[in-house]
């Protein structure tokens, strides 16, 4: 359920399935290399499918790791407990569904998944979806919305939240009223407005009631330009829109700058009276559905863990792009697919 086909430059998924496998090669490995019988680990490695078989059983017998990408390390340290308790980082999503898996709800319960967080959700509206398009919207009651979000806040200790679709200005109200109240830490607000397909799924209304209670809102030019009525066609445009939107409320605004032409996808973070511009390659692949989904979880989730906001957007840009770039050897759907959220193909 995020937007017009943005190919966001931001960063990658977690190499999970392939960096299991070595670790559980490597792990089985150093178990029977005491006796210099390297060839017989990666014989057993072979056996039990580790990735590759050479590398990991070299590198357990220099005793050296496998290198994590620093997002992951970091992200997962928290839950390193060694036996004792531990409360994982708990992260808020608000958002409608994607029957397609690629955003929404979906979308933003993976991104956590991936980044070492535990995810909770409030379903805003359900669609039916897939990669060619939205083909029907039902909006849920306000009070069901309610419902959602007394029970979860009730029972977890939320360290930040992240709201997309919202569908209805009363449902907004309803997220609004919960922010004003003080129960929706380290908001990140991905004013959703229009899907990858051209389904609109917002209106603006409802997005400019939340943007003075946000921590981080992450429009794209599109919706940039919906929220200030002025056009956002260019990174000029996009400057004036990230100050005019920070007017209006939020700490920080990230506008995001994948739907522009170029070899790179350059965003604008502004906070704090300072503009930074954040450059990335531009990634040549159909599957970019679900990336603002992904950017804006991808940020919820590193506020959660202690970054400051300028290190949490460039972290999620770094998310994204990975994601992005795992994606293009996909084929899945027959349109604008999803993003690979955990680095299978890494």
């Amino acid at each position: 359920m995020c937007r017009g086909g943005r190919r966001r430059s931001g960063s990658a998924g977690r190499d999970h399935a392939s960096h299991r496998s070595r670790r559980n090669s490597g792990e089985l490995d150093q178990r029977i290399c005491q006796g210099g019988q390297l060839e017989a680990a990666r014989k057993r490695a072979r056996a039990h499918g580790g990735l590759p078989v050479r590398a990991a059983a070299d590198r357990a017998h220099a005793g050296i790791k496998p290198d994590r990408p620093e997002w992951a390390r970091s992200a997962a340290a928290p839950n390193r407990n060694q036996g004792k308790p531990v409360t994982p980082k708990t992260i808020l999503t608000i958002a409608g569904s994607d029957s397609g898996g690629g955003a929404g709800i979906q979308a933003d319960l993976k991104v956590f998944a991936a980044l070492g967080a535990y995810g909770t959700s409030v379903l805003t509206a359900v669609t039916a979806q897939n990669t060619r398009g939205v083909d029907a919207v039902l909006p849920l009651p306000p009070r069901t919305v309610t419902e959602q979000l007394d029970s979860v806040l009730a029972d977890f200790t939320v360290r930040a939240v992240k709201t997309g679709m919202l569908g209805t200005p009363a449902v907004a109200d309803v997220v609004a009223q919960a922010a004003r109240d003080g129960r929706l830490p380290q908001l990140v607000v991905d004013p959703v407005l229009v899907a990858t397909s051209g389904h609109r799924l917002g209106v603006v209304g409802a997005v400019e009631r939340l943007l003075p209670y946000a921590r981080v809102a992450t429009p794209n030019c599109a919706e940039a330009a919906a929220i200030t009525g002025r056009p956002v066609d260019d990174l000029a445009g996009m400057v004036v829109a990230a100050e005019a939107l920070a007017a209006g409320g939020p700490e920080h605004v990230v506008v995001t700058g994948g739907d522009l032409g170029g070899d790179e996808a350059v965003d604008v973070l502004h906070g704090g009276g300072v503009t930074t511009l954040l450059r990335g390659p531009r990634v040549d692949t159909r599957h970019t559905h679900g990336t603002g989904c992904s950017f804006s979880a991808a940020i919820a989730v590193r506020l959660a863990l202690g970054d400051p906001v300028p290190a949490a957007v460039g972290a999620a840009k770094e998310y994204v792009l990975r994601a992005l770039s795992g994606a293009r050897s996909w084929e899945l759907g027959a349109g604008r697919g999803p993003l690979d959220h955990f680095g299978w193909s890494a």
